[in-house]
C-alpha cells in the first residue's frame, strides 16, 4: 500500500488514539530527523479557545506532516505511516501504542468528516514539495477540527497568527484552501 493510501485511510477512515483496553492496536516510533516529511514544515503561533474558557496560546508550533515508523501492528499500514496532528493540546510521544478506531465511532469527527475528506481530496499530496503546502494542510485541518463555523485562520475559536511571517506561506495557502471548501 503506498503512502498516500495509508494517510487517506488514517485521516479519513481511522483515528489513532491512546491505547485502551480493547480494539486493534498499532505501535509507532517517531524520529525527529524524519519529522514533517523530511523537514517540510513551518513554525508559527496558534491560539485555541475552548468552550467556556478564554484563549490559550501555543507559541512556536510546528505545522506539517509527521512520518512514523510502524514497529508492530496488524499489518494494515506496512512499515510507514504519514499523518497530521489533530489535537493541539496533546504533545507528540516519540513512541507508543495506539488503538485503531473507526472514524464513525469517534464522536468529535462526525460533523466534520466531509470537510476533512474534501480538504484531502482537493489539496493533499504525499510529495508536497514545500513546507508551506504541508503547513497549509495542517493549519486547514486544525481550522476544520476546532472552528468549523468560520473557516477563518485570523479569528474565532482557532487562529494562526500571520504576523512576522508566522507560518510563512502556509497561512495564506491554507486560507485559500479553506475558502474553496465553502464554495
Amino acid at each position: 500500500m503506498n503512502a498516500a493510501m495509508r494517510i487517506a485511510i488514517t485521516m479519513i477512515g481511522l483515528i489513532l488514539v491512546s491505547v485502551s483496553a480493547h480494539g486493534s492496536t498499532i505501535s509507532l516510533s517517531f524520529e525527529r530527523s524524519t519529522l514533517f516529511n523530511n523537514g517540510l514544515s513551518e513554525v508559527g503561533n496558534i491560539s485555541l479557545t475552548e468552550t467556556g474558557g478564554g484563549p490559550t496560546a501555543f507559541p512556536r508550533v510546528e505545522a506539517g506532516e509527521f512520518r512514523f515508523n510502524v514497529t508492530s501492528g496488524n499489518g494494515m499500514f506496512g512499515d510507514e505511516l504519514l499523518g497530521f496532528c489533530i489535537d493541539v493540546t496533546e504533545a507528540l510521544k516519540s513512541s507508543g501504542e495506539y488503538s485503531i478506531v473507526a472514524i464513525e465511532d469517534y464522536e468529535p469527527f462526525n460533523a466534520i468528516i466531509g470537510w476533512i475528506g474534501n480538504l484531502y481530496d482537493s489539496h493533499y499530496s504525499n510529495n508536497f514539495g514545500s513546507g508551506g503546502a504541508a503547513a497549509a494542510f495542517q493549519l486547514a485541518l486544525w481550522e476544520i477540527i476546532y472552528d468549523p463555523a468560520s473557516f477563518n485562520l485570523n479569528g474565532g475559536d482557532f487562529s494562526a497568527t500571520d504576523s512576522t511571517n508566522s507560518f510563512s506561506s502556509g497561512h495564506s495557502l491554507a486560507s485559500t484552501w479553506l475558502s474553496s471548501l465553502n464554495d
